[in-house]
């Protein structure tokens, strides 16, 4: 009988737990027409009239709502959106679309410092666990300036937002709407993160790759330059080797780069090519671009400008008398690009792989109801910029936008 007892409590926790999915999982299982013409007529003017004229652009309006949905539905499914972390994000982007339309709804509308201080004061801890979980870790620590500002635009906006609530803007419009799209954007956002993590690439797949494809091997790179800068040590024809070898646009003219100053080009570029007399040629000269061997053709003073611009004053405004301009020293050189760029990117570009297939696996698994065309009304437009699937990092939706904010800083 005890036996009994426990395979039944088993079975019930299961369904639970089975159920409990379920329900979460079915916030985003589906967009129906009203919605989809209701987000459509917030979007930029221009936009809604593309929407209406091209069938083909409110098909792709569709299925950019159902992936978006779909990762989110799968990010439910793992429990992500139960995280801390995640659950306070959702709260801050809620207070924030909140503020926003109130403050629209009330443009003349302000919130006097003395109430915003109360405000900070009150809630002290829940400011520093807001800024905590926005603030990207690899920016340095806000200096005092920078943090009274923040308290300042932080307390504005919960305090508009709370007057939001109270207006019941919460409930009203397409506001709702609004906030279930913003909740699905940072969840899928966060699933394909948490993708880019699964499927972080070894050194072996990168091995394997770079053996297949000895343009993208930069010690195969360094050596092909290095074999080519031998030839021009030997009197080979720059210009032809250019031709021949280089990777970019000016290989059709011979590498040859025009005119330029030194703070036309990155750098180490101009350290090496002003460093040369007329008709010498540098070693291997490493750039954000690649490997580069340089040909300095001429040297020669650029001429000052007739017309000089008028030179900032110390407080930002122009000055009365443009300042005096001299000449200034300028090369024609040629190069031999030898990019990298390739190379470099081999581990990016392998995870991208890996996580764009997955993305695919996860909208075919949830798939999402939705009708294949929808009226739209063009009206005034503006408010919200859609994402577009994978033009983030990594294969993110671009963050989602929208106007109406506060313009203060």
């Amino acid at each position: 009988m005890k036996k009994i007892s426990s395979i039944v409590v088993l079975f019930l926790l299961v369904a639970v737990l089975v159920i409990a999915q379920s329900c979460r999982s079915k916030e985003f299982n589906t967009i129906s027409v009203q919605e989809l013409s209701a987000v459509a007529e917030t979007l930029p003017r221009m936009y809604q009239l593309q929407l209406r004229e091209s069938k083909d652009q409110r098909k792709q309006f569709i299925e950019q709502f159902k992936k978006m949905f779909a990762l989110a539905s799968a990010a439910q499914a793992e429990g992500i959106d139960k995280r801390d972390d995640i659950q306070r994000k959702l709260a801050i982007q809620t207070e924030i679309l909140l503020a926003s339309e109130e403050q629209k709804l009330n443009p003349q509308s302000e919130v006097p410092k003395q109430e915003k201080d109360a405000y900070f004061a009150a809630h002290q801890k829940d400011f520093e666990a807001d800024n905590k979980a926005i603030r990207p870790k690899n920016l340095p620590a806000p200096t005092p300036e920078e943090t009274d500002a923040l308290k300042d635009q932080w307390a504005e906006m919960k305090v508009r937002a709370e007057r939001a609530r109270k207006a019941g803007l919460d409930k009203n419009g397409t506001l709702p709407l609004r906030l279930k799209i913003q909740r699905a954007n940072m969840l899928a956002n966060e699933y394909s993160r948490t993708l880019e993590e699964k499927f972080k690439v070894t050194d072996e797949e990168i091995k394997k790759y770079r053996a297949e494809h000895p343009e993208a091997d930069p010690d195969k790179i360094k050596k092909q330059a290095e074999d080519v800068l031998a030839r021009v040590k030997k009197g080979e024809d720059f210009a032809a080797l250019a031709k021949e070898f280089s990777g970019d646009g000016s290989a059709a003219e011979g590498g040859d780069l025009g005119w330029f100053t030194r703070e036309k080009m990155v750098k180490e570029f101009s350290d090496a090519a002003f460093a040369l007399k007329p008709g010498e040629t540098s070693g291997l000269v490493k750039t954000q671009f690649g490997w580069h061997i340089i040909k300095l053709e001429e040297r020669r003073m650029k001429k000052p400008d007739p017309k000089p611009a008028a030179s900032p004053s110390p407080d930002g405004k122009p000055a009365d008398k443009p300042a005096a301009q001299g000449p200034e020293e300028e090369v024609r050189a040629r190069h031999i690009l030898f990019s990298t760029r390739d190379a470099e990117g081999v581990e990016q570009m392998l995870t991208q792989k890996k996580v764009q297939r997955a993305l695919e696996d996860t909208t075919l698994k949830f798939q999402i109801k939705a009708p294949e065309d929808f009226p739209i009304n063009v009206a005034g437009g503006g408010e919200m910029q859609l994402p577009k699937l994978g033009s983030g990092p990594g294969g993110r939706m671009a963050p989602l936008t929208q106007g109406g904010g506060s313009d203060k800083k």
